[in-house]
């Protein structure tokens, strides 16, 4: 048996405090999610939609409500004189009455599924519809950049996010702002963006410890998980932030 002379044993602890401590190496749970807060949030409704159904929603009489749909450019087929304006791949709508309006939402170019509704005002906050298709997205790349298996969709759906860019079949939801502690790391949920099985979260991520942290996956799987991406920084010096996105499947997805 070696006995590490002393030089030897003071070269291998200076070695051992700068390496930085990995997020998850000893946390008991992945997730530690402080008290939760009170608040008159209302939360969006997601809706999933078969073209040629109609789908019926409650919206409110007296405030603009927002439909984000998954078209780039939607257009919007009313008769009921309600005041409509589109914005991105939104559809912003206030009633011109309390009677039920009956709406079609499509591609502007007219090609493509028709998003059929039937809009019920009543005496309610302003409402945030998420809708997607069953089945098939429309606007759905083709050719040699569509992607061709289950892997390379999620991780070209995970790269479009993380560069600013929204996916095909995606639409931006409004995120309340849920908080996460992971060891000495703060989490803060900003951003989340639903597709039709799965939904990104943007959480900002800030180093209130003492020490540098190494970021890792591990420490954001949870049951549904698909992926997780860190950006720009994997590795957080004290007071320093980056941003985390965690793919996981909608309730009743697989």
């Amino acid at each position: 048996m070696r006995v590490p002379t002393p030089s030897q044993a003071r070269q291998a602890s200076a070695r051992k405090r700068q390496e930085p401590p990995r997020l998850g190496a000893s946390l008991p749970a992945p997730l530690r999610r402080p008290p939760a807060r009170k608040g008159p949030d209302v939360a969006p409704i997601f809706l999933r939609v078969r073209p040629g159904i109609t789908e019926m929603i409650a919206v409110s009489a007296s405030m603009p409500n927002r439909i984000a749909t998954p078209f780039k450019e939607p257009q919007v087929v009313d008769a009921s004189g309600s005041q409509i304006q589109t914005m991105g791949g939104n559809v912003y709508i206030l009633p011109a009455s309390k009677a039920p309006i009956g709406i079609f939402i499509s591609e502007k170019d007219a090609r493509g599924p028709v998003i059929s509704l039937t809009l019920v005002p009543k005496d309610i906050p302003p409402q945030n519809v998420l809708v997607q298709f069953e089945a098939t997205e429309p606007g759905a790349e083709r050719g040699h950049n569509k992607p061709d298996s289950h892997a390379d969709t999620i991780v070209h759906v995970m790269r479009r996010i993380v560069m600013g860019e929204l996916p095909d079949g995606y639409t931006e939801a409004p995120e309340p702002g849920k908080l996460l502690e992971i060891g000495p790391v703060l989490a803060k949920s900003s951003r989340r963006w639903a597709g039709t099985d799965t939904e990104v979260l943007e959480y900002l991520l800030e180093n209130r410890g003492s020490e540098a942290v190494e970021l890792t996956e591990p420490s954001f799987y949870e049951r549904g998980v698909k992926a997780v991406a860190f950006y720009p920084k994997i590795m957080l010096r004290p007071g320093e932030t980056t941003r985390a996105y965690v793919m996981r499947s909608l309730e009743g997805a697989p």
